[in-house]
């Protein structure tokens, strides 16, 4: 990622499409799943110039994914 020396903050986030065909039709020859199935996986890389909003960003993420299990 390349960004000008002004940005104080960047985040990223990925959703991933899962092909939902069975085994044996999952021939699509190149081109996307007419079927697929979206996946968000919500914010997996955040930036801030401040390191202290970063380490509370990384704790609160860190938070919520031990909330999950």
């Amino acid at each position: 990622m390349k960004a000008n020396e002004g940005v104080k903050e960047a985040s990223f986030k990925a959703i991933i499409l899962r092909c939902t065909c069975k085994p044996e039709k999952m021939k699509h020859s190149g081109k996307p799943c007419p079927r697929a199935k979206a996946v968000d996986l919500g914010v997996v890389s955040y930036y801030h110039k401040n390191p202290i909003r970063r380490l509370i960003w990384e704790v609160k993420n860190k938070l919520r994914d031990k909330k999950d299990f």
